[in-house]
């Protein structure tokens, strides 16, 4: 939800009470986000709508596949991002291009200390 109304300016589910909002995760599906922002990147929309099924089974496991379906809009440099985020959740995803490994030579050398201990 956090992530739609970000890219979007727009929440996927509207009310004007907890109730209302309820109801309409229950019999709403969420509009495209394209509706909203016409050039949209498709990768992302597709993401995104599967994090907001309502049934638990149609939506990604866990943060890692989600970071997994996204990598490529990232800059590559940004990719070791998904699969560090694997490695702390203990989970390899194997379907799809696998992000790169490690930072291109164009990339910074240097990490501050918390990126250093998230990384181990």
């Amino acid at each position: 939800v956090i992530l739609y109304e970000l890219t979007t300016g727009h929440v996927p589910f509207g009310g004007e009470s907890v109730p209302e909002v309820i109801a309409s995760i229950l019999r709403n599906i969420p509009d495209a986000p394209s509706v909203h922002v016409p050039d949209y990147p498709a990768a992302l929309e597709k993401a995104i709508l599967r994090c907001l099924k309502t049934d638990r089974e149609q939506r990604f496991a866990n943060v890692a596949e989600l970071a997994h379906a996204i990598a490529p809009l990232a800059d590559v440099r940004d990719r070791v991002s998904v699969e560090m985020i694997g490695r702390v959740l203990g989970v390899t995803i194997v379907d799809g291009p696998e992000p790169p490994t490690s930072v291109d030579a164009a990339g910074p050398t240097h990490r501050p200390p918390a990126a250093r201990t998230a990384a181990l």
